[in-house]
């Protein structure tokens, strides 16, 4: 599944923090971007989605969940769906399962950042947009750009 593309990797990170007022021309910049075109994938959904719910519901999502409100959450706000319309959407298969292992293994990743990094290596993505310095010798090592906001 390698493929040649121009293709920035959007993490949740980068998602997120414009939520909270921040690093909004970061995220800006790539999606008004005509050299790239931004893509994520379905942990970063998951993620962002987490957050979503936790900060819209002003409880912890299981709570809302064993409440019952997570629907009534999102129903309250849609604002955070817009994203979703610039992002292509990264599918990923069975590769995963020998990939994720190795990268968590050789660069002392948690689960997810290991899938977000498998998915850039497996669509050949050259270019990861993240404020989580977890990233920062995986990327380098695998041959990956990564863009960080500095400000």
């Amino acid at each position: 599944m390698m493929y040649m593309t121009n293709k920035i990797f959007l993490d949740s990170s980068v998602l997120v923090e414009p939520l909270r007022g921040r690093h909004i021309d970061f995220l800006s910049s790539f999606l008004e971007s005509d050299d790239f075109s931004c893509c994520t994938g379905e942990t970063v959904i998951s993620e962002f989605m987490f957050y979503v719910l936790g900060t819209n519901g002003g409880a912890s999502p299981k709570t809302l969940q064993q409440g019952g409100k997570v629907s009534a959450v999102l129903a309250g706000n849609t604002e955070y769906s817009k994203i979703f319309k610039y992002l292509e959407f990264l599918i990923t298969d069975a590769s995963l399962f020998s990939e994720v292992p190795r990268l968590m293994t050789q660069y002392n990743l948690l689960p997810n950042d290991a899938i977000i990094l498998a998915t850039c290596i497996l669509h050949n993505v050259k270019f990861l947009a993240t404020h989580d310095s977890d990233f920062d010798i995986a990327c380098k090592a695998e041959g990956i750009t990564l863009l960080k906001d500095l400000a």
